[in-house]
């Protein structure tokens, strides 16, 4: 009799933000982490919608997409990093601030790691199977309360323009601001057309970026032109801006 052999692929797959990230049967409760420099710890809340159990990994890093929990750099330990959540049960994960020296004149991103191993039985293991390990990544901002800006007020202080660059545009924007501003649209319009930036994005604090406009084919001349953005807050809704022709905002809306 022939041994039957049991073939297990891991597949890692990253990252997906959105109001309430959620695929395969982990729902994450909020899309980033603020933790404040004045607390020792912060929480996220996840829940298992799966019918079976899984096993959950969790660990921070410093923004290398490819971390795992042995060589991931971050000043957050997770005191339980592993742990199993039955079907429809939640858990809170708990990261703890180590103490080690950040910037105080501006925010600094990490990032949270929840990878979600589902369960196998015995019967699995008579069978081929495929294997799928799910993992997300969301952004901690670790935010000094030394700050004298309020993040409220961080979106009115961005400019954007528009550049020209080789045979088309790019929306510039600079963040002059102690704060992470993330986009979740960013989009031109004129003369009755609107050119978007696939996928959003986003500036570091006292940084600026192009953003490139890949439908648009020649530089815009159009002094009737408005840059519109989509600012993601820290609940993960939108805060519309409008962006006038001098890169003056002059219009929002929360």
């Amino acid at each position: 009799m022939k041994l039957k052999q049991r073939f297990i692929y891991l597949l890692t797959l990253v990252m997906l933000s959105v109001t309430q990230a959620s695929w395969a049967g982990i729902i994450l409760q909020g899309t980033r982490i603020v933790f404040p420099s004045n607390q020792r710890d912060a929480s996220l809340k996840i829940t298992n919608e799966n019918d079976k159990p899984v096993l959950v990994h969790t660990w921070a890093d410093d923004g290398n997409s490819k971390s795992t929990p042995k060589d991931a750099k971050s000043p957050f330990i997770i005191p339980a990093p592993v742990f199993r959540l039955d079907p429809k049960k939640q858990h809170v994960i708990r990261m703890v601030y180590s103490g080690e020296a950040l910037a105080k004149d501006r925010e600094s991103l990490y990032w949270l790691n929840v990878l979600e191993i589902p369960s196998t039985t015995a019967a699995d293991a008579e069978q081929n199977l495929l294997l799928m390990a799910f993992r997300n990544r969301i952004k901690i901002f670790y935010r000094p309360v030394e700050l004298t800006q309020k993040i409220e007020d961080a979106p009115y202080a961005l400019r954007a323009s528009i550049q020209a660059s080789g045979n088309s545009s790019v929306i510039r924007i600079k963040n002059p601001t102690p704060f992470h501003l993330s986009f979740s649209n960013i989009e031109v319009s004129a003369d009755g057309v609107t050119y978007t930036h696939p996928g959003g994005g986003m500036v570091e604090p006292f940084a600026e970026k192009n953003f490139d406009l890949p439908q648009l084919k020649k530089p815009l001349a159009s002094s009737t032109a408005k840059i519109n953005l989509s600012l993601i807050n820290d609940y993960g809704g939108d805060h519309k801006l409008t962006m006038g022709h001098d890169a003056v905002p002059v219009d929002a809306e929360q």
